[in-house]
C-alpha cells in the first residue's frame, strides 16, 4: 500500500512551502491542493516541478480551490458560467498534466433532498424487511430485498416525468 499526504494539511501555508516540507520529510506520494488561480500559472507549475523532482516525489492527485463551488459553477441553468468553468478546468487539467497528475478531485453537485430521501427509504426497507422476516418467519436478506424492490417500483411510478 502506498500512502501520501495532501498539501492541504498545511493550510494556510503556501503550497510550494508545503510541497518542500513534504519532500524534506521523505514523503514520496502527495496531493497538491491548489489554493489560487495563480498556482496554475505555467511559471508556478515549473517551480513546483523543480521541488517535486528534487525530492523524487509523485503527485498522485490535484484538488482545486474551486471544489467548494462546483455545484454552483457546473450544475446550474446558466450556460455561460458552465462553459467558462469547463474551459477553466480544461486549463487546469493541462497544468496538472505538466506535473504528471492523473487524478483530479472533483466534488460534484451539492447534496439534494433526494439523497436524504434515499437514505430514509433504505432505512425503512431494512426495518420493514426485518419486521416481515420476524412476522412471517422469512429469510431476512430476501425480505429486505423484496421491500426495497417494492419501494423502488412505487417511487418509479410516482416519479415526475
Amino acid at each position: 500500500m502506498n500512502i501520501g499526504v495532501s498539501t492541504a494539511c498545511f493550510y494556510p501555508e503556501l503550497t510550494e512551502t508545503a510541497v518542500f516540507w513534504l519532500g524534506n520529510a521523505g514523503v514520496k506520494n502527495i496531493e497538491i491542493f491548489f489554493n489560487t488561480h495563480s498556482e496554475f500559472d505555467l511559471s508556478y507549475i515549473k517551480e513546483l516541478k523543480t521541488i517535486i523532482d528534487e525530492f523524487g516525489m509523485n503527485v498522485i492527485s490535484a484538488h482545486p480551490f474551486l471544489s467548494g463551488y462546483e455545484h454552483y459553477l457546473l450544475f446550474s441553468n446558466y450556460d455561460r458560467r458552465i462553459r467558462e468553468t469547463v474551459d477553466y478546468y480544461e486549463y487546469t487539467f493541462e497544468r496538472c498534466a505538466e506535473l504528471g497528475i492523473k487524478i483530479f478531485s472533483f466534488h460534484g453537485d451539492k447534496i439534494k433532498p433526494m439523497y436524504i430521501l434515499s437514505a430514509l427509504f433504505a432505512f425503512a426497507a431494512c426495518g420493514l424487511g426485518l419486521f416481515a422476516s420476524y412476522l412471517f418467519n422469512l429469510p431476512t436478506g430476501a425480505s429486505v430485498i423484496v421491500i426495497s424492490s417494492i419501494i423502488f417500483f412505487i417511487s418509479m411510478l410516482a416519479a415526475k416525468k
